[in-house]
């Protein structure tokens, strides 16, 4: 069989996120508080949403805050900005307290 590079990585990338899922699933405790800290936009998403691609889950959630205008306002008002990375502590708390824990 020949494999181009592109079906490879393709496959590799779905397998890693496959197991990157079932380590979460097995390593989750039910007692375990979530963490305020910073955290990446996509790993938050991700955390709301484990089932969804990593691009689908950042975006949901960017339609969830961005729909939210006292959320957004709140947000902007400790830095949030389109397109940012990183969200704060202040910026999780935020989050946190209008959506709910992931």
């Amino acid at each position: 069989m020949i494999f181009n590079h592109l079906e490879i990585c393709a496959q590799l990338q779905y397998f890693a996120q496959y197991v990157r899922r079932r380590i979460s699933e097995t390593c989750t405790m039910d007692d375990e508080k979530f963490k305020i800290r910073a955290y990446g936009f996509g790993e938050l998403a991700q955390m709301y949403l484990p089932d969804a691609t990593p691009m689908s889950a950042s975006n949901r959630l960017r339609i969830w805050i961005t729909r939210n205008r006292s959320l957004m306002g709140r947000l902007q008002s400790i830095g949030y900005a389109k397109g940012v990375k990183l969200l704060t502590p202040e910026m999780v708390k935020e989050i946190i307290g209008v959506i709910g824990e992931p």
